[in-house]
């Protein structure tokens, strides 16, 4: 039996109407060189225009940027509760935003994906900016709303090709279980869909894939695990290491 690894690193700390709504939003949100530790406009190339708002029971989700990077798509999102009842919909401040998004490009759903999610709270303002980088590596083929097929999304998408996305977020985060230590749980509240234009190309270009078809051996105490190493594929962005383990 083959099993696929891959390890990932990120190179860092780890409809609106006109142009005066796009600026609005932008200062909503931090760009995602902040929560990266990047200068300001380093990412520019790869990034699309987020720029959107979306409001429900005066809760507002901001999307800030969108960023198609290697298996992966990195977005900012603002989060202003300042009028929302956290306590009336069961929420907790501490704890409180949406989980990962479901994301969608063209026909390609990537449903049940893993990430990470990096949050910080807004001094003196019920407000928070989180960063979610978003694993892309596989997708449903079948429509049952599970990724059934490894998919590799750079070598998949054509370049110079416009793809529509879609960011869904429907969960949130409510903490973790108060009878099951360890047990994160969230809840359903309502359905955030952003949508997008992305584009390949940039990224694409500036990747560098670095051939390696090796087999070690790794040895820790009586274990002994036979790894073999594929390939190192670098963007701008991050850093991965594609192996399998025999």
């Amino acid at each position: 039996m083959v099993a696929s690894i891959s390890a990932t690193l990120i190179l860092g700390s780890v409809a609106l109407e006109n142009e005066r709504t796009w600026a609005y939003v932008d200062r909503l949100v931090n760009h995602i060189e902040y929560f990266l530790d990047k200068d300001y406009g380093v990412f520019d190339k790869y990034k699309f225009e987020g720029s959107q708002s979306l409001e429900q029971d005066r809760l507002i989700l901001n999307l800030g940027d969108v960023m198609l990077d290697d298996r992966q798509l990195i977005v900012s999102l603002g989060i202003d509760y300042s009028n929302f009842d956290l306590e009336k919909h069961g929420f907790n401040k501490k704890e409180f935003k949406p989980d990962i998004p479901l994301i969608t490009i063209g026909d390609m759903s990537f449903p049940g994906q893993g990430g990470a999610i990096k949050q910080r709270n807004v001094r003196g303002e019920d407000k928070k900016e989180v960063l979610y980088i978003v694993d892309l590596t596989s997708i449903d083929t079948d429509g049952d709303g599970l990724g059934d097929t490894d998919f590799e999304l750079l070598d998949k998408l054509e370049k110079n090709k416009d793809y529509n996305m879609k960011i869904k977020f429907k969960d949130f985060d409510i903490g973790e279980s108060k009878t099951e230590a360890g047990r994160w749980l969230s809840k359903e509240f309502g359905t955030w869909e952003f949508s997008t234009t992305i584009n390949s190309s940039n990224i694409s270009n500036d990747m560098k894939i670095i051939e390696i078809n090796k087999v070690i051996d790794i040895s820790e105490g009586n274990t002994t695990r036979i790894l073999k190493i594929d390939d190192v594929r670098i963007s701008p962005v991050s850093g991965k290491i594609k192996m399998e383990k025999i």
